[in-house]
């Protein structure tokens, strides 16, 4: 856990600002995030929000605007020194949806897949590698990584499904920031960037890709204190800006002419506020609890619980694999399976793309 106790002062244009740290034994990343409030993936909620105290320095440009929890301030991890930020004035609570809205959008999104499947619907956009840095954002390949906390018996049923044994858990680990200029769809140059970011565990070996934690462009800039007008977000954001866009190109690299093959999607500690509602509704509806330990709850997506999760906003990107690259990966009838961390209570979900 990372505590930051900040004093600000402000004197005409000159703010000094002096700091506290101390740092302890926790995951800076889960402090951060643990309770952020963020619509990752296309939300239409607005965003409780962080907004950086206007310094002249490069880190402090760098998160401008970017999505984080109230609480405390925080430095920002993947960056040379702090990058400092105030707390925005709290924005009026978003409305969850309701189990039946869920129902009805996951319903929807079926039938687009479904007639992905059946060849009626045009093949989604094709990216490079490059596509990352032409749009503006900053990647950080890291060395592999151990699987998240809690996902030990999650990779057992990928391995035994992909009919693998004596694997490394261990994953490619992928950053990526938008955090530079880039061009729109128009072609225009856009010199604000969002400050979104995604990050993601590839697994090869059993065709598995997990989200640790992500901010699509459309929602960061959503989340600003003072957001751009609904009809002028998709002007201002990246061509290569959807989370499934960004697995499928970087789950091209990683898999290389088995691309076809992706079976796993995961979603750690979720935390959105649309998601957890409709999780929680099942839990309650099926156990009369809102905290469910792995092995967890599972549905075939012929279920109406399947289709409600897969109306859910951390569900999207299932959605638009499935539907956009279904000449590659082929018929799938597709599993989910939501649980609940012992330790830290996250709530999180598995998309088993099972091939017909």
């Amino acid at each position: 856990m990372l505590a930051i106790g900040t004093v600000l002062r402000t004197t005409g244009a000159a703010v000094t600002l002096v700091a506290t740290i101390a740092l302890l034994a926790y995951p800076l990343s889960h402090q951060i995030h643990e309770s952020a409030r963020v619509q990752d993936v296309f939300g239409h909620s607005p965003l409780k929000v962080w907004e950086p105290i206007n310094l002249s320095t490069p880190d402090t440009d760098h998160v401008k605007s970017l999505a984080l929890p109230f609480g405390s301030e925080y430095f920002i991890p993947g960056f040379s020194s702090p990058a400092w930020l105030k707390r925005a004035p709290p924005l009026a609570p978003p409305r969850e949806i309701t189990y039946d809205e869920a129902l009805c959008k996951g319903r929807n999104y079926w039938r687009e897949v479904q007639q992905a499947f059946d060849g009626n619907r045009p093949p989604g956009p094709v990216f490079s590698i490059q596509s990352a840095t032409d749009n503006g954002w900053d990647v950080d390949a890291r060395e592999r990584r151990p699987l998240p906390v809690g996902w030990n018996d999650a990779f057992q049923v990928m391995a035994r499904a992909q009919g693998v044994t004596n694997v490394n858990p261990d994953s490619e680990y992928i950053e990526l920031d938008q955090g530079r200029s880039f061009r729109n769809t128009q072609g225009k140059r856009i010199d604000d960037p969002t400050y979104a970011f995604y990050n993601q565990h590839y697994l090869g070996d059993v065709a598995a890709i997990i989200s640790v934690w992500s901010l699509s462009p459309s929602a960061a800039l959503m989340g600003r204190r003072h957001p751009p007008p609904a009809e002028d977000i998709p002007n201002l954001i990246p061509p290569f800006h959807r989370l499934s866009d960004v697995q499928w190109t970087y789950w091209s690299n990683v898999a290389g002419n088995n691309v076809g093959r992706l079976r796993f999607l995961g979603r750690d500690h979720i935390i959105n506020e649309n998601t957890t509602a409709i999780i929680k509704h099942i839990f309650r509806a099926k156990e009369d609890v809102e905290l469910v330990p792995w092995p967890g709850l599972s549905f075939s997506i012929e279920t109406d619980e399947a289709k409600a999760l897969l109306g859910t906003p951390n569900s999207i990107n299932a959605v638009f694999l499935m539907r956009d690259r279904a000449a590659v990966l082929g018929r799938r009838r597709p599993m989910v399976t939501i649980w609940t961390q012992p330790d830290t209570k996250y709530i999180c979900m598995m998309w088993d793309l099972v091939p017909e």
